[in-house]
C-alpha cells in the first residue's frame, strides 16, 4: 500500500513537470479562417484540373492572437487522403505562410470531395502539439466560368478583322488561365490567353479575319487550360464582303492600314459605315 501511494505521487509529479502540449487553432491565410484540430473547412467551388492552395500562418501565439506571447511555429504542412487522381505539393520547411498546393483530377466528375491537411512541429521542438490536422471540403463543378461574347453577327470587308467583345468571370475559388479561339475559318488558329484570379472579371476583344468573300458560321470558344471540361462555346456568324459599304463598315472596328496622312479619310469612312445597317 505504501509503495502504491509513493508511485501515485511520483506519477503526479512527472505529469506536473511535463510540458503541456495544447494544440492551438490554426490561422489560415487562404482561405482566411481559423480551424481547430480535426476541424473542417469548406474551400468552395473548384473546377476539374484546377490547382488551389491552402496557406497556413505558421506562428502560434498565446490565445492565438498577434498580441499574445509567442509560443512556437509550425514547420511544415502537407495534404493527405486525397481523392484518386488528385495531386499535391507539400509546403517547404519553415515557409511563411506554409503553402500546400492541391490539383484536382482533370477528369474529375462533379461532386463534393474531401481530404486532410497536416501541419507539423518538427520533432516536437516547440511543444505546441506535435501535429495538427483538419479536413478540407471542395465542391468540384464544371460551371466555374461565366462568359459572354457579342455581337453574334459581324459584316466586314475581305482581310479586315471582325472584332468580338468577350467578357469572362471566374466563379470559382481557384485561379485559372483561359484560352479563347475560333473554329470555322480555314487556316485561322489565333488564340489568346487570359489569367483570371478567383472572382475576377475581364473584358477584351477577340478578332477574326476572313480573307475570302464568304459567309462563315463560326464557333468562338473559351477553354480552361486546366481541363477541357471547363469550356464555353458561342455560335456567331461572319459575313465577308468586298463591296464599298462593307469596307466603310470595316473601318469602324478594323486595324489602321492606311498611312497616317490618310487618317482623315479613314475616320470619314468609319463614320459613313455607321449609316449602313
Amino acid at each position: 500500500m505504501q509503495h502504491s501511494s509513493l508511485f501515485a505521487l511520483l506519477a503526479l509529479f512527472v505529469l506536473a513537470a511535463a510540458p503541456i502540449w495544447a494544440v492551438a487553432p490554426l490561422n489560415l491565410v487562404m482561405p482566411a479562417t481559423t480551424v481547430s484540430n480535426d476541424g473542417v473547412i469548406d474551400y468552395g467551388m473548384v473546377g476539374p484540373g484546377q490547382s488551389f492552395a491552402i496557406k497556413i500562418s505558421p506562428t502560434v501565439r498565446e490565445g492565438n492572437v498577434a498580441s499574445g506571447k509567442y509560443l512556437g511555429r509550425w514547420d511544415g504542412a502537407y495534404a493527405t487522403k486525397l481523392p484518386e487522381g488528385w495531386k499535391t505539393r507539400p509546403s517547404g520547411l519553415y515557409g511563411d505562410p506554409l503553402n500546400v498546393e492541391v490539383t484536382v483530377d482533370p477528369l474529375a466528375v462533379e461532386g463534393d470531395y474531401s481530404f486532410s491537411v497536416v501541419a507539423e512541429d518538427e520533432n516536437g521542438a516547440d511543444h505546441i502539439g506535435g501535429a495538427i490536422s483538419f479536413n478540407v471540403v471542395v465542391h468540384v463543378r464544371r460551371d466555374v466560368l461565366a462568359a459572354s461574347i457579342t455581337p453574334i453577327m459581324q459584316e466586314v470587308g475581305a482581310g479586315q478583322p471582325a472584332r468580338f467583345t468577350v467578357t469572362l468571370t471566374n466563379l470559382g475559388t481557384a485561379p485559372d488561365t483561359f484560352r479563347i479561339g475560333a473554329q470555322g475559318v480555314k487556316g485561322w488558329s489565333y488564340v489568346v490567353s487570359e489569367y483570371l484570379a478567383p472572382g475576377a472579371t475581364k473584358t477584351f476583344n477577340y478578332e477574326v479575319v476572313g480573307a475570302d468573300e464568304a459567309y462563315y458560321p463560326l464557333v468562338l470558344f473559351v477553354e480552361s487550360q486546366s481541363s477541357p471540361q471547363i469550356r464555353y462555346e458561342q455560335p456567331v456568324s461572319l459575313q465577308v464582303r468586298t463591296n464599298l459599304v462593307a469596307d466603310f463598315k470595316a473601318t469602324s472596328h478594323g486595324v489602321l492600314l492606311y498611312p497616317p496622312i490618310m487618317l482623315p479619310v479613314y475616320s470619314l469612312a468609319g463614320i459613313l459605315g455607321l449609316f449602313f445597317p
